[in-house]
C-alpha cells in the first residue's frame, strides 16, 4: 500500500538572504505559526549556520521558553537506513532540514544554472513530507522547501540523495523538529544532540546579540505573534 505524509495547507517558502535561517523561518511558519522567526537577528547569533550552532541556538531558546518547536539532530552513514530515518520522522509528525550541494542541487534538482555558485556551497534544504509508493521501502519521493527556488519541489529519493552533504566521515546530519512520535527509535540509535551542545558556543551566540539579559537578547529571534490553528494529516 502506498504512503503519503504532507502539509494540508500550502507551504509558504521564504528567502531570507541565508538558507539555514530560509529554512528556520520555513520550519516556524509550518510548526509554529504564532511565532516569527527574525532572520536578521538569526544570520548575527550564529553566522557560521553550521549544525553546531544552530543545536547551541535552539538551546538557548528553548531554555527560556521562547520556541515552543522540539529540536533533535541525528548523524546517519547509510543511505538505507537515511531513508527510512527520513520517513519515519516525518510518521512521527516532523519536520526536517539538512544540508545539500549548492551546485549538485541546481543542477539535479532544480535544473537550472549553477555557475554562480561555489563548487562547495552548502544548501539547507526543508523536507516535509513525502510519498512511497507499494512495496517498496527504500525508495519514494520528498516534498522539499527550497528556498534557492522560493518554491517546493518534489524529488525523488535516489536524485536528493546524490545532492546530500556527507562529512568526511560519511556521516549525515539532519535536523528533526517537532517529532512527536518516534516509532523508529531514532534518538536512541542516531542522538548526537549532547556532543553539539557547547556552553562556550552558547555564550559566544549571547554575545553576539545586544540586550542586558539572555532573555532580551533572545527574544530579537522571535517573536509571537496572534495564537493561529495548526493541521496536519
Amino acid at each position: 500500500m502506498s504512503k503519503e505524509i504532507s502539509f494540508h495547507e500550502e507551504v509558504e517558502v521564504y528567502s531570507t538572504g541565508n538558507c539555514l535561517t530560509s529554512s528556520l523561518a520555513i520550519v516556524t511558519k509550518l510548526l509554529a505559526p504564532n511565532y516569527r522567526f527574525n532572520s536578521e537577528a538569526a544570520i548575527r547569533a550564529i553566522p557560521g549556520t553550521n549544525d553546531r550552532e544552530l543545536t547551541n541556538l535552539l538551546q538557548l531558546l528553548t531554555e527560556e521558553d521562547l520556541f515552543p518547536v522540539k529540536h533533535e539532530i541525528i548523524d546517519i552513514k547509510n543511505k538505507v537506513a537515511l531513508y527510512r530515518a527520513l520517513t519515519a520522522a516525518l510518521q512521527g509528525g516532523a519536520v526536517c532540514e539538512l544540508a545539500v550541494y549548492g551546485k549538485l542541487w541546481l543542477n539535479k534538482v532544480l535544473h537550472e544554472n549553477s555557475s554562480w555558485v561555489t563548487k562547495n556551497e552548502l544548501h539547507s534544504v526543508v523536507i516535509y513530507g513525502y510519498y512511497q509508493p507499494d512495496d517498496d521501502k527504500n525508495h519514494g519521493w520528498f516534498y522539499i522547501a527550497d528556498s534557492y527556488s522560493g518554491d517546493s519541489v518534489f524529488v525523488d529519493w535516489k536524485t536528493f540523495f546524490e545532492t546530500i552533504y556527507r562529512y568526511p566521515n560519511g556521516t549525515v546530519n539532519v535536523n528533526i523538529f517537532d517529532m512527536s512520535q518516534d516509532h523508529a527509535n531514532l534518538i536512541d540509535k542516531f542522538d548526537t544532540k549532547d556532543d553539539y551542545l557547547d556552553e562556550s558556543g552558547k555564550r559566544k551566540i549571547l554575545n553576539r546579540l545586544t540586550g542586558r539579559t539572555k532573555r532580551e537578547k533572545l527574544r530579537k529571534i522571535v517573536k509571537i505573534k496572534k495564537l493561529a490553528s495548526r493541521r496536519r494529516n
